[in-house]
């Protein structure tokens, strides 16, 4: 007989049985960044997350916890319970605007897309936030930053150690304003991490 929370865990998983005894399962993001520089362009090939992570990538915990390209290591699995986009809020008005404009989100599961949408539409529910009365500051969010107001997924998407995954922007190329502050921009997918159990 399973408890009320591991009857959760094993729908959350579509039911894989192996998750309830075997793996401890955590309410905890993945997540992923790209990062551009002033004057770098933005392009489909170049904005894909979950791809260059590793200790190859030379990123911190802080821009990702992925360890492993486009899978999970055996034998992790994820269900995906929210997307959300998060940019650096400091980045130049005209450089989010374009973006917003001229780029969609898609969520990849193999060779399939998921939730291809726009961007606005994966909000952040998290960021900063401030009213000042300083001409010179400005904070740009993706969405309004509360843990309500991030995106959730009404169909959970599982993803296990045998599926590769990915996300990436899609439309026209885009480079950013020498003037602004570049584009540091985050993935993270919200759901239940389910490792083994140590």
């Amino acid at each position: 007989m399973m408890s009320e929370q591991q009857t959760m865990v094993y729908n959350a998983f579509r039911g894989q049985p192996y998750l309830v005894d075997q793996l401890d399962v955590q309410d905890e993001p993945i997540y992923d960044t790209i990062s551009y520089n002033a004057s770098d362009p933005l392009t489909q090939n170049n904005s894909t997350w979950f791809t260059s992570v590793g200790p190859q990538s030379n990123k911190s915990l802080v821009q990702s916890n992925m360890t492993e390209s486009r899978h999970l290591v055996a034998p992790e699995a994820f269900s995906v319970f929210g997307i959300r986009l998060v940019p650096n809020e400091n980045i130049l008005a005209l450089d989010w605007l374009n973006i917003l404009k001229g780029f969609v989100f898609q969520f990849w599961l193999n060779q399939k897309p998921y939730n291809t949408g726009n961007i606005r539409h994966y909000a952040a529910g998290m960021g900063t936030y401030a009213q000042s009365t300083r001409t010179s500051e400005s904070w740009y969010t993706n969405g309004f930053p509360s843990l309500p107001s991030g995106h959730m997924l009404a169909l959970p998407l599982v993803i296990t150690n045998l599926l590769s995954f990915y996300a990436w922007l899609v439309g026209s190329d885009y480079t950013l304003n020498a003037a602004g502050t570049g584009l540091i921009f985050l993935c993270e997918l919200v759901g239940l991490h389910a490792r083994a159990v140590q």
